[in-house]
């Protein structure tokens, strides 16, 4: 039996592909850290960032459990637009991150890459 496939049209974003990637991609607003020994905040820059930006992290490394019990865990991020962010989490680990950039128009938050 073949797997369920749902056949629709492709959507139309008006002045075609908005990304096709056959491979591996790099992006400008990605990138990957480790909060530094005896550490739990990193400033990271990117002077892309802006006060509506989308800052997504993901932690790399083993967030295991510290004498607490607790695994690492991102407390908050600080946006400081045109610099960067602050990343602070609740102990030292390999995180990696993407910056969506956001443009208001009507009322809308578009983001993207």
């Amino acid at each position: 039996m073949e797997p369920f496939r749902e056949r629709r049209p492709p959507p139309d974003f008006g002045n075609g592909l908005a990304l096709d990637v056959h491979g591996r991609a790099k992006f400008s607003t990605a990138g990957a850290g480790t909060i530094p020994a005896q550490q739990n905040s990193v400033v990271v820059s990117d002077p892309a960032v802006t006060a509506d930006s989308h800052i997504t992290m993901t932690l790399t490394g083993d967030p295991g459990s510290s004498a607490s019990g607790l695994p690492a865990v991102v407390v908050w991020i600080e946006r400081q637009p045109g610099v960067g962010f602050i990343a602070r989490l609740s102990r030292r680990v390999a995180f990696c991150h993407t910056v969506y950039l956001s443009h208001r128009r009507a009322g809308l938050i578009l983001v993207g890459i």
